[in-house]
C-alpha cells in the first residue's frame, strides 16, 4: 500500500506539474504495474485494488497505442480515488503481520547489523 501510495504521489507531479513528464511518470508506475504479488500483504492488496488497477493500466496502455491524452486523464480519474481508497485504509492499519508481510524474514535466523 504504501509502494502505491508514494508512487502515485510521485507520478502524479510527473503527470501534473508543467512541462508534464509523462515518460517519468511511465518509469515510475510501469513497473508497479508488471510487478508480480510476493506476500499475503501484496496479494490482498491487489485483490483489493486490481478494479482500480486494471482500469488504469488499460487506459495508460491506450493512451501509448494511440497518444490520447483524455487516456491519461481518465487514467489518472482510477489513480486518484485508488490513492484516497487506500489513504483511508492505510489510517485504518494498526499492526501488521510480518507472516504476511516478510516471510523471508521472519524464517531469517542469526541475522546482524552492519
Amino acid at each position: 500500500r504504501e509502494e502505491w501510495l508514494q508512487a502515485l504521489e510521485w507520478a502524479s507531479r510527473c503527470f501534473f506539474k508543467k512541462p508534464r513528464n509523462i515518460a517519468g511518470m511511465h518509469a515510475i508506475l510501469d513497473p508497479l504495474h508488471a510487478k508480480i504479488a510476493e506476500t499475503n500483504h501484496e496479494m490482498e492488496f491487489m485483490n483489493m485494488y486490481q478494479d482500480y488497477l486494471r482500469v488504469a493500466e488499460n487506459l495508460m496502455n491506450e493512451y501509448k497505442a494511440t497518444g490520447d491524452v483524455k487516456k491519461l486523464d481518465s487514467a489518472w480519474n482510477s489513480y486518484y480515488e485508488m490513492f484516497h481508497a487506500i489513504g483511508r485504509d492505510v489510517e485504518r492499519v494498526k499492526h501488521l503481520n510480518l507472516e504476511d508481510v516478510s516471510p523471508a524474514l521472519l524464517s531469517a535466523k542469526n541475522l546482524s547489523l552492519a
